[in-house]
């Protein structure tokens, strides 16, 4: 999912709980970004827009959000960052 807002200070606000947003909008990747590109619907008076994309990375065999985190623990080379500490 891309967010996109043209206002500065919810962009700000976005940009410090980035980490939290995909949990928030239970989606496995959310990125941010300033003016939406054309194409992408934007309803009048909302002060965001979004976009749904394809999450990049493998799909994590515990939780099944996708990261490309996925593979680079020996260990659990099928879990995710976060499933890889929750097993730990």
């Amino acid at each position: 999912m891309i967010l996109y807002t043209p206002d500065g200070a919810l962009a700000a606000f976005l940009e410090e709980n980035k980490a939290l947003l995909r949990y928030l909008f239970i989606a496995s990747e959310v990125e941010l970004g300033g003016t939406p590109p054309e194409g992408v619907a934007v309803e009048s008076g909302l002060p965001v827009a979004l976009c749904v994309e394809k999450a990049k990375g493998l799909k994590c065999q515990r939780c099944w959000n996708y990261s490309e985190a996925v593979g680079k623990t020996s260990a659990h080379p099928t879990l995710c960052e976060r499933c890889v500490a929750a097993v730990s």
